[in-house]
């Protein structure tokens, strides 16, 4: 028998419990093996403290307290904590906010020099930005139409020569 099967059996071969045909090939590595004679003799000991420690007494109330417990963890199961739930809409407003600063932000960063496009871009952002503030059920709308347009002023830039994006006007 090798190291693995006969550690994996001590249990079995501490309580007879070992079928027949194992039993002396088991007996034979535990003799030879320090390792699984040290594990059969912490086993050996734990067996004397557990028959020395005697019989517990549980309280009268004890399966009724532990069969409400898991009466009440099956019943919360089936319902979905709100609590649970809070990060997703929380992680959707910061990427939308990030998102929306970067369309505010980036045609200035990158140079839009035409008048024109940044008081258009300034009256498209606070107009988007009531939208979405106000709690209006146009807002999902008004953040397409804010990003589309933002998208629409930076090429706009680009073909009139203003090269924010890098490349040439054709």
């Amino acid at each position: 028998m090798d190291h693995k099967e006969a550690y994996k059996k001590l249990d079995a071969f501490l309580d007879n419990e070992i079928a027949p045909a194992l039993k002396a090939g088991a007996d034979a590595h535990i003799k030879n093996c320090v390792e699984c004679s040290a594990e059969l003799e912490k086993l050996v000991k734990q067996g004397v403290y557990l028959k020395a420690a005697g019989e517990v007494q549980v309280p009268p109330n004890f399966r009724a307290k532990i069969t409400e417990a898991l009466e009440a963890k099956k019943a919360g199961n089936g319902i979905l904590s709100i609590w649970k739930l809070i990060p997703i809409p929380a992680a959707m407003t910061f990427l939308i906010l990030v998102f929306s600063a970067y369309m505010v932000v980036a045609p200035v960063a990158y140079g839009m020099n035409n008048e024109k496009m940044k008081s258009h871009t300034q009256e498209m952002t606070a107009n988007a930005l009531a939208a979405c503030f106000t709690g209006s059920v146009f807002a999902p709308a008004a953040f397409a139409e804010f990003c589309s347009a933002c998208t629409q002023n930076v090429c706009t830039c680009c073909e009139e020569g203003e090269n924010i994006c890098g490349k040439t006007a054709k």
